[in-house]
This record gives C-alpha cells, structure tokens and sequence, in this order.
C-alpha cells in the first residue's frame, strides 16, 4: 500500500519535472527563433 503511494507520487512529480523542462525548453527555442 504505501510502496503504491510512493510510486504514484514519484509518477506525477517526475511528470511535472517533465512539462516543466519541456515548457522551458520550448520557450528557450522560440525565443531562439525570434532572434
């Protein structure tokens, strides 16, 4: 049960960490374009 828990959490912060990163990544590249 609580390994379960765990897994879940590690889940969705790793997701976050991901859209973040890839929303920061996203906006280095178009404002790279943009020059």
């Amino acid at each position: 049960m609580f390994s379960l828990i765990t897994i879940i959490w590690y889940q969705k912060l790793t997701t976050i960490i991901r859209i973040k990163f890839a929303s920061a990544l996203g906006m280095f590249l178009g404002g790279w374009k943009s020059l």
